[in-house]
């Protein structure tokens, strides 16, 4: 996609609430101030979006404090984000479904899209991605475990750069369903088994769901922690 760089060429969006009266005295809400503005990459193109809040002008009013403001724009990103919540899904998307690699979906960003965005940073979109589906995942992997009878675990860590956190992903193969996501700052087995194996634990107990087995890479802490935590589990 051609990206402006101009900024005369960048489009504007000014949001507002989709509530005009205040439900308290029925006055008609007046713009405060702004909850939010900033440039948004989406995958066609640069937009820079402004969020406007609105209050009731009675100050004698019981809702006189109260805030309004647009759902639709804070559908549109992330907090301290740049890249609109389409753009994260997409990359979500690359990675989970698709199997895209880091490096795949990097080239799909900068060349497809014409973005500029470091190998590193993906890293983080894909962070951002497991934040948004971690929100909304409880309710949906408890729907779908009760349709198992037991576990088939697929753990995989991706780490772009020795050094640097890397980022765990915890699947259930049957499903395809991600149940846990956590960049770990460092791949002790101790750290492995807290932050992943034990949850993990926690969440099959919860489920009266049996172990059929984990599957993943030869790392040598990953194999320690799974003995360790999951001793009768084939690994």
């Amino acid at each position: 996609m051609p990206v402006p760089n101009k900024p005369a060429e960048v489009p504007r969006r000014v949001y507002r609430p989709k509530q005009r009266l205040c439900p308290i005295c029925h006055s008609v809400l007046k713009r405060s101030y702004i909850l939010w503005r900033k440039r948004l990459i989406f995958l066609t193109e640069l937009v820079d979006v402004t969020s406007w809040v609105y209050q009731c002008p009675d100050p004698a009013c019981a809702g006189a404090d109260k805030i309004y403001f647009s759902e639709e724009a804070e559908m549109l990103h992330l907090k301290h984000r740049r890249f609109g919540r389409e753009v994260i899904v997409h990359i979500g998307y690359r990675r989970f479904w698709y199997h895209q690699t880091m490096y795949e979906i990097h080239d799909w960003l900068t060349q497809d899209l014409g973005l500029v965005v470091s190998e590193r940073h993906v890293l983080n979109l894909i962070g951002d991605f497991l934040a948004l589906l971690r929100a909304a995942q409880p309710a949906k992997v408890r729907i779908q475990l009760k349709k198992l009878n037991y576990l088939l675990v697929g753990l995989d860590g991706m780490q772009p750069e020795k050094g640097n956190a890397c980022l765990y992903i915890v699947r259930e193969l049957q499903s395809d369903l991600t149940l846990l996501a956590e960049n770990l700052d460092e791949s002790s087995d101790a750290t492995i088994r807290t932050r992943l194996l034990q949850p993990l634990k926690d969440l099959a107990n919860e489920m009266g769901l049996s172990w059929q087995g984990i599957v993943s890479d030869a790392q040598e802490s990953i194999r320690t922690a799974v003995a360790k935590e999951l001793p009768n589990v084939p690994h």
